[in-house]
């Protein structure tokens, strides 16, 4: 009996460990990349050796001759990256429609070196590569192009452009041997990350850009075997692959986020050091249902002003909040669609901003006395696909979701989204608490890891979600309904202060023991991060930073339990 006990117990832990690490690998599932090469590739071998030295890739390769079929929807589905790295190759007109319908359907593109010159007598594909290799004299935007050459080896100056964005973080300046393209055309809309600084060389060695909403790079380094094994190259092929696969937030080597939200009628001035992103709250559908209308403008002015003492700090504008209408009858529509998110870009360049956030509450509900429509679900869509065509890839694109998961179609809007602000607070009222952790007899029809689960399950990846804790209290009538933090510290011994031991959050109680007060306090929320960093979520979000006490409690627990120390 003792030997079958023990079998048994082996068993267990076998299931148990297979299942976590199933779960493990599932979260952290490779970026699968589908690479066109050349029928007679010269430099198979150091070719061969880069990607299969990729960390977290893992990677199939394609003949020009049989790699067509790829762009077909069947066979799509079986990679996340599609990587062009030969030359000329005849397309069809049927291909063509292939092509454009995967791309605009939503899957990136990396194009390495040669890989621009694929159809090079499609114009329309140079224009989604972003840079045009001449094979004879041609004229673009009134401007005259004589055919492009290849440089022999020669020593390439590289200079970091934008050192913030993901692909090229920790990089610094580099010399690079390679050979180099003259004479090329590149597009004046694509987001350069590295630039050489030489003649003889392309000016943007490694840009962003997108087409109708999808992210593509273009690396026109890593000709040579000398090229492919500089260790800077490699790090930003790795992390180029990471961010058009939208996993940079799992791979990223920084600390999770601290997301605030500041409200425009507040007068409390953020402290950068507490925060690493700011959402600001408001902006509104306008009255003609096709732009954007900003509570005071100037604040928002005042908050983005911040980033001079932070250069790191993210500001967005969050459009709409509870009670903010307009936006059905603004979705409904293509034309309004296209001129909202073009009122967003204005915006976003007007005001420096980092990105938009959207806060539509909610989709096919009528609960906050707004219209709606059984299409919202589908046309929100739509709409965040314009917003992230208009903005561009590089430019933050989120939205707020309620613990419950509705009302989005979550698998369709996730990769035009960098991350979902998850409202894991109003889940309850007196005698339930409104933002539990875990689930205890004071917990109404949903917890906070409930919350979470039902978003992963929607289709949102962990790495994607931020977990939003409240700077407020729900509190019967008598003690105010709606009461900040501050408050809440200032009431008298007629409540006493409870601890919820399954629903790790504190609570008011009066004589009687019922619970009266529902809210957040320093210890909760550093169980909190514990949480968010166990689950592997992207971090943590509140509402609202002007509900803290004086001393700033709440923030610099949440600051401390996600990022380790305070910003100096």
């Amino acid at each position: 009996m003792k030997l079958i006990h023990i079998d048994l117990l082996l068993l267990v832990f076998f299931l148990k460990y297979f299942s976590f690490n199933s779960l493990a690998q599932q979260s952290h599932a490779p970026v699968r990349v589908a690479v066109i090469t050349e029928e007679h590739f010269s430099e198979k071998d150091a070719f061969t050796q880069i990607f299969d030295s990729l960390e977290h890739i893992s990677w199939k390769e394609y003949k020009n001759t049989d790699a067509q079929k790829l762009f077909t929807p069947e066979h799509s589905q079986s990679f996340d990256v599609l990587v062009f790295c030969a030359s000329q190759s005849e397309i069809t007109d049927s291909l063509k429609k292939d092509f454009l319908n995967l791309v605009e359907g939503g899957k990136p593109l990396l194009f390495l070196h040669s890989g621009i010159c694929f159809y090079s007598e499609w114009p329309e594909f140079s224009r989604i590569a972003g840079s045009r290799y001449f094979i004879k004299d041609e004229t673009i935007d009134a401007v005259a192009y004589k055919p492009s050459a290849t440089q022999k080896e020669i020593e390439i100056p590289v200079r970091v452009v934008d050192k913030a964005h993901f692909i090229v973080q920790g990089v610094e300046d580099f010399v690079i041997h390679d050979k180099a393209y003259t004479g090329l055309w590149q597009s004046d809309k694509a987001h350069c990350l590295l630039e050489a600084n030489c003649e003889g060389s392309p000016s943007k060695l490694l840009y962003t850009h997108q087409h109708e909403g999808t992210r593509i790079v273009t690396l026109l380094s890593g000709h040579t075997p000398e090229a492919m094994n500089d260790l800077n190259y490699r790090k930003v092929l790795n992390r180029s692959l990471f961010w058009l696969a939208g996993k940079e937030n799992l791979f990223s080597s920084s600390p999770g986020i601290v997301l605030a939200y500041v409200t425009s009628w507040s007068r409390i001035m953020p402290d950068v050091d507490s925060v690493t992103h700011i959402n600001y709250a408001f902006g509104h559908v306008n009255k003609t249902f096709n732009g954007v209308r900003i509570d005071n403008s100037d604040r928002l002015r005042a908050i983005v002003e911040l980033k001079k003492q932070k250069p790191t700090l993210k500001v967005m504008l969050s459009m709409g909040g509870w009670g903010s209408g307009n936006f059905s009858e603004m979705a409904a529509s293509s034309e309004n669609r296209i001129a909202f998110a073009a009122d967003c870009q204005q915006i976003v360049d007007t005001f420096a901003l980092d990105g938009i956030d959207m806060d539509w509450e909610y989709p096919t509900s009528k609960a906050a006395n707004i219209s709606a429509s059984p299409d919202d679900t589908k046309n929100f869509t739509l709409l965040m696909k314009e917003i992230r065509k208009a903005i561009g890839p590089d430019k933050l694109l989120t939205f707020a979701s309620p613990a419950g998961a509705g009302y989005v179609d979550f698998k369709a809007v996730e990769p035009l989204v960098d991350f979902v602000n998850v409202m894991t607070y109003d889940m309850g009222n007196p005698p339930r608490h409104h933002a539990p952790l875990y689930r205890s007899e004071h917990v109404g029809w949903i917890s906070a890891e409930e919350g979470v689960d039902k978003h992963i399950e929607s289709g949102i990846p962990a790495h994607k979600l931020t977990l939003g804790m409240p700077f407020y209290g729900r509190a019967i009538s008598e003690i105010g309904g709606y009461v900040t933090y501050e408050k809440i510290l200032q009431l008298g011994d007629e409540y006493s202060r409870n601890w919820d031991d399954k629903a790790m959050v504190p609570y008011l109680a009066n004589k009687e023991g019922k619970l009266v007060c529902t809210y957040e306090n320093p210890r909760s929320i550093a169980i909190k991060c514990e949480y968010i960093k166990k689950r592997g979520l992207f971090g943590a979000m509140y509402w609202e930073y002007g509900g803290d006490d004086e001393k700033g409690s709440l923030r610099r627990a949440v600051y401390q339990g996600i990022r380790g120390t305070q910003e100096k």
